[in-house]
This record gives structure tokens, sequence and C-alpha cells, in this order.
């Protein structure tokens, strides 16, 4: 019957936040053992929670605070938390991203999230496990034949003004500001589309596929029939 207690608990845990979870499992002495058995699913720098026994239950990371240590090249996809599955790089360093495909790209990432200040090539970066990929501010290069086909939704900063090759796999697509290049044939699949203020590529050329369009200047999304 314990047994059965406990995946009750834990279900309940589902629909608490991380707070509530170690506010939960401070009740008591036997609430206690769940704080190493409850999945902790919100953003959290990974600094904060390096150093406890539950570590690995953490499931979204932000390793910014990681580069400003004295042994941040020493952090590597090893220390990761076990169960991870979405991280947040703040990465502000050429020499940081050199080798990052081999130290910090874990291949069972899901949501991979750059810094504002990110501006570096991609070739070879993103793992296929990515489903969900953004891009910040002043990212401004080239991405054909970088994206894997894992990924379905892709956000781009407000600088992005690269020509975008066909991409099967994307279904949720954002453009930021500067982007003004032709999109004819090049997103066959894309449902939901973000444009920005200086796009003025006919409107007609864009995909049959999508239904949902919104230009970043205008609050209101367009439906399409």
């Amino acid at each position: 019957m314990q047994a059965v207690h406990d995946d009750v608990i834990i279900r309940i845990s589902d629909e608490l936040t991380d707070r509530e979870k170690i506010i939960l499992t401070l009740t008591s002495k036997s609430m206690g053992i769940f704080r190493c058995k409850f999945m902790y699913h919100e953003k959290i720098c990974v600094d904060r929670i390096i150093s406890l026994p539950y570590y690995d239950n953490f499931r979204c990371i932000d390793i910014r605070k990681m580069f400003e240590r004295p042994d941040a090249k020493s952090f590597t996809v090893s220390d990761y938390p076990k169960y991870v599955k979405e991280v947040h790089y703040m990465i502000h360093y050429d020499d940081y991203f050199t080798d990052i495909s081999a130290k910090f790209v874990l291949h069972r990432v899901t949501h991979l999230k750059f810094s504002n200040v990110f501006n570096e090539t991609i070739c070879g970066v993103i793992p296929p496990s990515v489903t969900h990929l953004t891009f910040g501010t002043w990212f401004n290069q080239s991405v054909s034949d970088h994206i894997p086909s894992s990924v379905t939704h892709l956000t781009f900063g407000k600088h992005f003004n690269q020509p975008i090759t066909c991409i099967l796999s994307v279904t949720h697509l954002t453009f930021g500001a500067n982007f003004n290049h032709p999109l004819k044939h090049n997103i066959p699949f894309v449902t939901h589309l973000t444009l920005g203020k200086k796009f003025i590529q006919p409107i007609e050329n864009i995909s049959s596929s999508v239904t949902h369009l919104k230009f970043l200047d205008m609050p209101k999304l367009i439906e399409i029939d």
C-alpha cells in the first residue's frame, strides 16, 4: 500500500509549483523523503542547486552563472542533472563556444535557448533531440543545413536577417524585426508564423500551410482560413 501512497503523492506533486513541492516536503519527516523523488520543472540557475542531494531531479537549468565561476571550463555535459530536458545557455564569450557541442550540449535536451549577445555559427552544434530552438537579439548567422529535423519551434531575435532554406520539420516559426527574405517554398509545413515590421515580401508567397499569421507591430493574431 505504501507504494501506491507514494505514487499518489508524486502524482499530486505534478500539480504543484517547485516551491510548493519543497514546502510540502517540510511538513513532516515522512514527507521529507519525497524531496528526492519529486521532479522539478521550473527554470533555475544550476549554481543554486549543484550541491543538492536531489540535483538530478531538475528538468530545466540555466547555466549562465557557471561561466562566471573560476572552474567554469570544468563544467561539462557529465555535470548536468541526470533527468534534465531543457537547458538555457547564456554564453557571452567566443572561447567558451569553440567546443560547446562537445562540452555543453547534452544529446537529450529538447529546449535550447541562447543569450541575447550570442552570435556564432551553429554548424554541428544543435543536437537531434532539440524540438524548441530560440536565438537571442544579436544572432545573425546562416542556419542553412544547421537546423536538425527534430526542431518544430524555431525563434529568431531582432537582428536575424539571413535567407532561409527549406526547413521541413518546423511548424511554429518566429522572426524578429529585421528579417526580410522570401519564404516561398522554404516553410512548407509552418502553421504559425510571426514576422517583424521590416518584412515587405509579397504575402501571397507565404506558404499555404500557414493558418496563423502575426506581425510583431500588430497586437492581434490573423487566422487564415
